[in-house]
């Protein structure tokens, strides 16, 4: 039977940072797609189901623009705009704390764009909702622009009405002939010189197989570092956690309250973007910050990230 061809295309893809890291999600069983690296998702065989005129809409965060414009680039269309998402929450960051996610467009053919006067504005205020998913304005928008076109969700996780829908957790998924990225995909081998920049977890996570207490810590640290950098929330606690584990079998004194100081306030950075500032999770991480302070140690930087934070 031949394959459906769509004139919309519309992607979610799995390479999100809260299920990204070198060790963790991307051997469990809560992410289908592995790590859903990069060249997994270039891989997929959008040939088959793009018309030769065809619209794609790729959401995209700012740590991975890079990337969506690889996608797009291997799956064969051309960059043509793209608008702001701006959420209600304030996430995590190093340049900025992150608050807005992408919507990228891409055509690939003869695709007009919309008459003068009925484009929509370019950003789109919506509020967060659950983990990873988009506003309903991206679906809206879409079908103002494309009414009566064949359109398909890639990555889909809910059922929306006239549309097809491809994923490992769509309902009822259609395009089965479409190749899926291989299932529990693993990272490609790294030299030992990149290993301790590119893969703190799994340096950490060797020290700590080898009761290197004070290394297998500081690794840690530097693991939830990467990965609140790379807006990693939940990756960056579940480092925290077991950096804290270790650090009660170092010797007290500053240096150790030190540590334990940087990873509360690595912890609390987190559970902002998770959980909201008031959250109680988030004043017991400051109380326990505001302690570790009071016992000695802790850079001034690191005073007024507790006090402004309490």
């Amino acid at each position: 039977m031949q394959q459906k061809r769509y004139c919309v295309i519309y992607a979610d893809p799995g390479w999100r940072f809260e299920v990204w890291s070198e060790m963790g999600l991307d051997r469990s069983a809560d992410n289908p797609y592995g790590t859903s690296l990069l060249a997994a998702i270039k891989a997929l065989d959008m040939a088959s189901i793009a018309a030769d005129d065809c619209a794609l809409f790729i959401c995209a965060t700012f740590p991975m623009l890079p990337q969506a414009l690889e996608v797009m680039t291997a799956w064969g269309f051309a960059y043509a705009s793209g608008l702001p998402w701006a959420k209600d929450r304030i996430g995590t960051g190093y340049w900025f704390r992150n608050q807005s996610e992408l919507l990228l467009v891409g055509t690939r053919g003869d695709v007009p764009a919309p008459a003068p006067g009925t484009q929509w504005a370019g950003l789109i205020s919506a509020p967060v909702r659950e983990h990873s998913r988009k506003p309903d304005a991206f679906y809206e928008l879409i079908e103002v622009y494309f009414p009566n076109l064949a359109k398909i969700e890639l990555f889909a996780r809910h059922a929306r009405p006239r549309w097809d829908r491809w994923g490992a957790d769509a309902p009822e998924p259609v395009a089965a002939e479409f190749a899926m990225p291989p299932r529990r995909a693993q990272p490609p081998p790294q030299t030992n010189a990149a290993a301790p920049e590119t893969a703190p977890a799994v340096i950490a996570h060797h020290y700590t197989e080898g009761g290197m207490v004070e290394p297998a810590a500081r690794s840690w640290l530097s693991a939830a570092k990467l990965a609140l950098s790379r807006s990693a929330p939940v990756e960056a606690n579940r480092y925290v956690d077991a950096g804290l584990s270790l650090t009660s079998h170092l010797p007290d004194g500053a240096e150790r309250h030190s540590l334990e100081l940087a990873l509360q306030l690595i912890r609390v950075n987190a559970l902002w973007s998770l959980k909201g500032y008031n959250a109680s999770e988030v004043v017991a991480t400051l109380t326990a910050a505001q302690r570790l302070l009071n016992a000695g140690g802790g850079t001034d930087g690191q005073r007024i990230s507790v006090l402004s934070g309490l």
